[in-house]
């Protein structure tokens, strides 16, 4: 890989993905080993009450930068797609079909990512503006809660409503990774099909390993409520590792080809244009190759 060749647009997305696994990361080791999972599975009003109340500024801003930087990411990945898409399909060009379906799924995927960045942080936004300045302590006249004790109702109720409503979120969020295998491999059926495919098969193959990779992704997100199962972390650190090393790094590879594909390309249609024009311009081009057709060898003309 040559450094100077390197498309910028890969190279920024690359790095976006990577510093949004970093900080995904980071979110994970502070909430599993700030969150008390035993006073959650119990619904403990004390304990929901400290959760929405005594939340931490600066790691909220945090959550919110993640987002956009995230969802930048997946903007600059869906130029890229379509970019790569057009050049394999310039070359092999009997399947049209299949490259324009990797450019919808990226866009598709990037549209994904947006709305549910967006649904989710908005619902938390919501939730805690209701835990910090609604009535959620006395809802009830509860049998044995004397004066002046709470219920605290409103926040297991805020509890309920925002695990429901991120379980909802969690499976169209893993819609991003499986469009992604499914693009990773396309792409490898693509490289694999045609001779002279501009981009190498060795890309093609290791995008197979990073959609392998990519199943452990949809796992993590579908069983993000298994905390505390060994298997869950375990899939939970094979998905940082797959965002932040594998995917980049496919980014960067590709961001190589594109570069001397888009030049090469753009160099065939520059030259094609020429000719075109030099047709246009010397009407005598067309009238040598005419006569030169028309010229028949006298042999051909004999009948044996």
């Amino acid at each position: 890989m040559v450094f100077g060749a390197m498309d910028l647009s890969c190279l920024v997305a690359a790095m976006f993905f990577s510093v949004s696994g970093i900080f995904r990361s980071v979110f994970i080791i502070f909430r599993v080993g700030k969150l008390d999972f035993k006073s959650l599975r119990k619904m403990e009003g004390n304990f929901l009450r400290a959760k929405w109340t005594q939340t931490d500024e600066t790691v909220e801003t945090l959550r919110v930068v993640h987002g956009i930087i995230h969802i930048l990411a997946w903007l600059l990945a869906a130029t890229i797609l379509f970019r790569a898409a057009w050049l394999q399909s310039s070359r092999v060009t009997d399947k049209v079909g299949m490259h324009t379906t990797i450019a919808f799924l990226g866009a598709t995927t990037f549209i994904v990512e947006l709305l549910v960045r967006m649904l989710e942080h908005g619902s938390i936004l919501s939730l805690k503006y209701l835990a910090k300045d609604f009535n959620m302590e006395n809802w009830y006249e509860i049998d044995g809660l004397g004066k002046n004790q709470q219920d605290l109702m409103g926040y297991k109720t805020i509890e309920v409503i925002s695990r429901s409503a991120f379980g909802m979120l969690r499976w169209v969020d893993a819609a991003e990774f499986m469009f992604s295998a499914l693009v990773f491999v396309l792409f490898f059926i693509s490289t694999r099909s045609h001779p002279s495919s501009p981009l190498s098969k060795r890309w093609g193959s290791y995008g197979m390993g990073v959609a392998f990779l990519c199943i452990w992704d949809v796992a993590a997100d579908v069983f993000k409520t298994h905390e505390t199962h060994f298997l869950f972390g375990l899939v939970r650190w094979i998905s940082s590792l797959n965002r932040i090393v594998f995917f980049p790094v496919w980014l960067l590879w590709l961001g190589v080809q594109l570069t001397d594909g888009i030049a090469q390309q753009q160099s065939t249609i520059n030259k094609e244009m020429e000719e075109e024009h030099h047709r246009i311009t010397d009407p005598s081009i067309d009238v040598a190759e005419e006569e030169s057709i028309d010229e028949i060898p006298e042999t051909e003309n004999k009948i044996v």
